[in-house]
């Protein structure tokens, strides 16, 4: 398994195995004891759904602005 991290920031993680061609989402609650949610994109398919409602929630934001 060979890991590539895209983003590391306190709370969020997006890694990428590069072996198998699939992306990770994996989210931290924080705090003394995180509980850790992973989710796998298996395709491209559903990391373009994911950056189309990213993009859809960031355009909202700018329209309360």
């Amino acid at each position: 398994m060979a890991w590539e991290r895209l983003l590391e920031k306190d709370q969020l993680e997006i890694i990428m195995d590069t072996d198998k061609g699939t992306v990770m989402l994996e989210t931290s609650s924080g705090g003394a004891v995180p509980r850790y949610v992973t989710i796998h994109i298996q395709n491209e398919q559903e990391l373009d759904e994911i950056i189309a409602a990213l993009q859809k929630a960031k355009n909202l934001i700018l329209s309360l602005n």
